[in-house]
């Protein structure tokens, strides 16, 4: 069995966040585009921060003297690797509430083992395993597990609440829908530029696999979005096409 998970302080989580962005220099997974990686390191950058960790865990928890709650145990976090940050933010969350934690993983487990490290966690507080979910071993998997962190899709779901026991509890983050808002089109065209650059930003981030990329835009009127949409058009005529792979 695993022993029991080792709590971290917000100061020890934000310096492992800081010492392991320092040790991975630019080697960021490299399954990522330039400006996916860059969003990433910017993001997980902005949490490396105690005082911004403090006001998470207050706001999720309470405060030391008001909080109720308890560790699970161990945890199992079933979340798609192309959501890198959901990822990091599984294993920060653990390391805060002193969770043991399985974090299943394929792709990346060399940044994954590196952010254990820097955690200051052992194997036996937090193991990355490498396999795919083609013919797992659901049994062996759920094994000493009180609960099961899920993020993807409707069939991922359901898997987990047909094969878990009773008694571990499912925290279940499904599919979502994200939309961008466009309140007006700007008059000045270096401000049309940059409203088209973050919006086409924004929507290929994470090869659109995750729910943050918007799926819909929202405008005020039609004479928006036809300006809009003969803008898009013309940026995506500059833009180089995806090969088939991609498409």
């Amino acid at each position: 069995m695993m022993r029991a998970g080792a709590l971290r302080t917000p100061a020890q989580v934000a310096q492992g966040l800081r010492t392991w962005l320092h040790d991975m220099g630019s080697a960021w997974p490299p399954a990522f585009d330039a400006h996916t990686a860059a969003f990433c390191r910017h993001r997980v950058s902005a949490l490396a921060d105690e005082a911004v960790l403090q006001a998470k865990l207050e706001g999720d928890l309470g405060t030391s003297s008001t909080r109720s709650w308890r560790p699970l145990g161990h945890v199992l976090a079933v979340v798609t690797e192309q959501d890198h940050l959901g990822v990091v933010a599984a294993m920060v969350a653990a390391a805060l509430t002193g969770n043991r934690l399985t974090l299943k993983a394929r792709h990346h487990l060399k940044v994954l083992h590196q952010l254990r490290d820097a955690l200051g966690w052992t194997e036996a507080q937090c193991r990355i395993a490498d396999w795919d979910s083609e013919g797992q071993d659901d049994e062996a998997l759920l094994r000493d597990v009180q609960g099961v962190l899920m993020a993807g899709g409707e069939s991922l779901i359901r898997h987990y609440r047909r094969v878990a026991r009773p008694g571990v509890r499912l925290i279940e983050y499904g599919p979502r829908s994200s939309a961008a808002l466009v309140p007006c089109w700007p008059t000045d065209p270096h401000e049309q530029s940059a409203l088209v650059s973050a919006l086409v930003h924004d929507t290929v981030l994470f090869g659109q696999a995750v729910c943050s990329s918007p799926q819909w835009v929202l405008v005020p009127d039609k004479a928006v979005a036809q300006a809009l949409l003969q803008a898009l058009q013309a940026r995506l005529d500059d833009l180089p096409p995806l090969g088939e792979r991609e498409r």
